[in-house]
């Protein structure tokens, strides 16, 4: 069986408009199952810090949003789905998250392409607010999230479990950089050289 891990932005209005038009969503005859990997408490924080939302109106969004990928998602030429919530599985990826945080902190450039990835990614929002470049030290309010999500590239880099990853957007630049061993810390757990997709509708 061929598997396939889509990772995607629970806040991102392209994810919304990727659940309204699931049915037209092709991979090729490339996998038959998917995981869709999501960032449940994550995206709580990030929905407190752009919209100004208490914890439990943001928690019944998300979970909105989470409860439509479950039931709503269908994407063609899959032979089965599955959702993975990052709480559900944080105790696989303790050692990595541990592992970016200690880069981060010890190393200079990792760290400045960390705050330059998260400005990056969530533009407009920051310049909206007023954090006009990395420098800022509300920047550092977003790393989790940020760290997670490298933590789990590199999960799936060490385990080989899929054939493919799949997202939204374009592949992070700080994950290539970590692919073209950039970073030395991270190269024993590239095991695997598993494919990026930018997926698109039809």
């Amino acid at each position: 069986m061929r598997n396939g891990i889509f990772i995607a932005s629970l806040n991102s209005k392209r994810l919304n408009e990727a659940i309204l038009n699931g049915k037209k969503f092709h991979f090729n005859n490339e996998i038959d199952v998917v995981d869709v990997f999501v960032f449940d408490t994550f995206e709580v924080l990030n929905g407190i810090f752009f919209k100004n939302e208490n914890a439990n109106a943001q928690n019944a969004f998300i979970e909105n949003i989470i409860s439509n990928l479950e039931n709503n998602f269908v994407m063609a030429c899959i032979y089965k789905r599955n959702l993975i919530r990052f709480t559900k599985i944080k105790s696989k990826l303790k050692r990595y998250i541990a592992l970016v945080y200690n880069e981060y902190y010890t190393n200079i450039v990792f760290e400045s392409q960390c705050r330059n990835q998260i400005y990056q990614n969530l533009q407009p929002k920051l310049n909206n607010i007023n954090i006009e470049n990395n420098k800022s030290n509300l920047i550092e309010l977003l790393l989790p999230f940020l760290v997670v999500e490298i933590a789990l590239y590199l999960y799936i880099y060490d385990k080989g479990h899929y054939l493919k990853i799949f997202g939204l957007e374009s592949e992070m630049g700080i994950i290539e950089s970590i692919k073209t061993k950039k970073y030395p810390t991270f190269n024993k757990y590239l095991n695997y050289n598993i494919e990026f997709t930018k997926v698109l509708i039809d």
